[in-house]
């Protein structure tokens, strides 16, 4: 372990009724053996008792930052306003469901101190009930990407998995967040990846480590993994925004192959709105409620940017995707529930030929 106890780094903790975990999240991150630490707790408008335990801890800690908000505002904002009020040379965002392990900021901060890097990424564990399963590793020992190096390696695992969809698992000197606030507030899903995108495209340098150091916990009572029409329609319209800004970022990272990574992007945007369909469509019942829902949000003027497909097969895939949304739209269930089965057959097989040709 490193001898280096100097820089103050912030830990940014959204709470959102938390009551029955946020316990476990602050005493991972008081019981961590860096010392140099401050907690950034931000109240998203939590509606139990999440609030009061909070003020329990700020009595016994002077190192805890408590923002209070009575009005939930979502991910995005919270994660604004916990960035805004640090105070550390470094930043580290976990989830109030979540916790971490007692060695993870000393190991990930010795590292950015040995390498002078700007981030450090470790894996995580995943929790589900009494189950425990260990996320894929995407390297077997630590490795370091250079801005002048991040084409190919680096942006295939953006643009080919999720490893990069999150920011929680990742330490990150504070000044490479720089323009977090122009981010789109409004988005409830896929909001860390923007996140990410800006990162990557402020750093120079970043450390990836095999360690499982971050403790994930699913909730399924958590917004993010609850089955209803609601939260899935506004799944669905935010990860078509969101997959659109990570096909424009082909050309904000300057990529010398834009139509791989273009192709990429689509192939990635059309999985994930399949499988929300799938998943959505697998538990719901059709009912009258649903039914108005589908005609509001047909009713909604929703802009979807249709890119110029690249090759027929990629061209094929924008079709049935747009289609598909439009079945969505005229509250087609049936069919649609038929359509997204076909869609992801199909993406799945393009991906593999894309996979094939690109040697990845």
């Amino acid at each position: 372990m490193s001898n280096y106890n100097d820089d103050l780094i912030s830990v940014i903790i959204l709470v959102y009724n938390s009551e029955k975990y946020i316990k476990r999240c602050i005493d991972s991150i008081l019981n961590q053996t860096y010392k140099k630490i401050e907690i950034v707790l931000i109240n998203d408008g939590s509606t139990d008792k999440s609030e009061e335990i909070i003020k329990d801890y700020i009595s016994n800690n002077n190192n805890i930052k408590f923002i209070n908000r009575k009005e939930n505002k979502g991910t995005m904002y919270s994660r604004c306003e916990g960035y805004n009020n640090s105070s550390g040379k470094y930043i580290m965002f976990v989830d109030s469901d979540d916790c971490i392990d007692n060695i993870m900021l000393e190991k990930m901060y010795s590292y950015i101190i040995e390498y002078n890097i700007d981030l450090v990424k470790c894996n995580y564990k995943m929790y589900r009930d009494k189950s425990i399963s260990y996320n894929k590793k995407i390297v077997d020992e630590p490795t370091i990407y250079m801005k002048e190096n991040f084409e190919p390696k680096l942006y295939d695992i953006l643009y080919d998995t999720a490893y990069c969809n999150c920011v929680w698992m990742q330490l990150i000197k504070k000044d490479k967040l720089i323009g977090i606030d122009n981010i789109n507030k409004n988005l409830k899903y896929g909001e860390d990846l923007q996140i990410n995108l800006l990162i990557l495209n402020n750093i120079d340098s970043l450390l990836f480590i095999p360690d499982y150091l971050y403790n994930y916990y699913i909730n399924d009572e958590s917004i993010t993994n609850k089955i209803c029409f609601k939260s899935m329609k506004k799944k669905i319209i935010d990860s078509l925004n969101t997959y659109d800004i990570l096909y424009n970022y082909v050309d904000i990272f300057n990529i010398i192959d834009k139509e791989k990574y273009r192709k990429k992007a689509i192939v990635k945007s059309a999985y994930y709105f399949t499988t929300i369909s799938l998943k959505l469509f697998a538990n719901i019942k059709y009912n009258s409620e649903i039914k108005n829902d589908i005609m509001r949000l047909r009713n909604e003027k929703i802009k979807i940017n249709n890119k110029k497909m690249i090759s027929n097969k990629l061209k094929n895939i924008n079709i049935f995707y747009y289609f598909g949304f439009n079945l969505l739209m005229k509250e087609n269930l049936i069919y649609f529930q038929i359509y997204s089965k076909t869609i992801y057959k199909l993406v799945s097989k393009i991906f593999k030929i894309i996979k094939k040709r690109n040697k990845i």
